[in-house]
Order: structure tokens, then C-alpha cells, then sequence
């Protein structure tokens, strides 16, 4: 009798660990899942307000600067350089939220986050190669359409627009890898993290 109160006790023991040690994996996970998640959050309201700025910046900046300058060939050719990778970027800054908003960590299995961040990653290394193409074509854009109005000789002209193209491609990187790469590191770690618990 004594032996199977012992086994009953000990049986007791066992189940209590097991179900403590689910609830930890639990609470572990949850919190794993909320860094993330918080994460992702900042990167979604940062594509958001990209996505309101653009047409923003298009209406009370561009606009204006090609009504009120002298119609020419420059201003021509810098409405449409502009116009162009606005468009474009408007339509990469939609696509990239909706990439994001598809990165799930706390409602599906790892491997599919996985998956969806290796998405995320590839989409992002492609648009950081396109930026560094397009920064410096619409830098030239805004050049052109003030072109008649900036009094400088040509050489101090081509030396501003290779100036603010160098500027703005550094800058470009540097945001690439705090806003984006950084962050994605770190949630593609949690999530890795979240192997042990599932």
C-alpha cells in the first residue's frame, strides 16, 4: 500500500513538472512572440507613414516647384525622372507593407515566418539595389527642374548633383540597415528561438 501511495505521489510529482515546464515553454513563447511582434509593429507604421508622405511630398513640394518655374526642357525632363520614381516608390512602399502584414510569428509555425521573412529579405535586398539607383535620379530631378534658377556655372551644378547623390545613396544604406536590416535580424533570431518551444 505504501509502495503505490509512494508511486502515486511520485506520478504527481512528475505530471506537476510536466505541467510546469509546458506552462514556462508557454510564457517563453508568448514573450518571444510580443518582441517580435512589437518589431513588426514599428516597421509597419514606418511603411505606413511612407505611404502617406509620398503623395504628400509629390502635392506640396514637386507640384509646386514645376508650376512656379520657368517651363523648359530641364523642368520637362526633371517633372518626369521625379514623377517616375515616385510612382515607383509609392507602389514598392504598398508592396512592403504587405509583405510585412503577412509576418505572423505568434499564429503560425517557425518555418513558415521563416519563410515569409526570407521573402521580406529578398523583396527589401532588391529595393535597396533599385534606391540606390533611383536616389541619385531624382536628386537630379529637383536639380533640373531648379536648374535655371540655381546661379552657379555649370561644374558647381554637376558637382551639387553628384554631392546630394552620394549623400542621399550613404544615407539610403545607413537607413537600410537600422530600419530594416537590423530589426529583421533580430525578429528572424526570436523566431528562431521559438524552435525550442514548439
Amino acid at each position: 500500500m505504501e509502495n503505490d501511495d509512494l508511486k502515486n505521489v511520485w506520478r504527481t510529482f512528475n505530471n506537476n513538472i510536466e505541467s510546469a515546464k509546458k506552462t514556462n515553454k508557454q510564457i517563453l513563447k508568448q514573450m518571444i512572440s510580443r518582441k517580435s511582434e512589437f518589431r513588426l509593429q514599428i516597421m509597419k507604421l514606418q511603411s505606413i507613414l511612407s505611404i502617406l508622405i509620398t503623395p504628400l511630398i509629390l502635392i506640396f513640394v514637386v507640384i509646386p516647384m514645376i508650376i512656379h518655374n520657368e517651363k523648359t526642357i530641364y523642368l520637362l525632363i526633371g517633372s518626369v525622372l521625379i514623377s517616375v520614381v515616385f510612382i515607383y516608390g509609392f507602389i514598392q512602399v504598398i508592396n512592403y507593407y504587405k509583405l510585412i502584414n503577412l509576418v505572423k510569428p505568434a499564429f503560425e509555425p517557425v518555418i513558415k515566418t521563416q519563410e515569409r521573412i526570407l521573402t521580406l529579405r529578398k523583396f527589401m535586398v532588391q529595393l535597396q539595389k533599385s534606391r540606390n539607383i533611383f536616389f541619385p535620379i531624382v536628386t537630379s530631378g529637383f536639380i533640373l527642374i531648379s536648374w535655371d534658377k540655381l546661379n552657379y556655372e555649370l561644374p558647381v551644378k554637376i558637382v551639387m548633383l553628384l554631392g546630394i547623390s552620394i549623400g542621399i545613396y550613404f544615407w539610403g544604406n545607413l537607413k537600410y540597415k537600422l530600419y530594416f536590416r537590423d530589426r529583421i535580424d533580430s525578429i528572424d533570431f526570436e523566431i528562431s528561438e521559438l524552435k525550442e518551444y514548439q
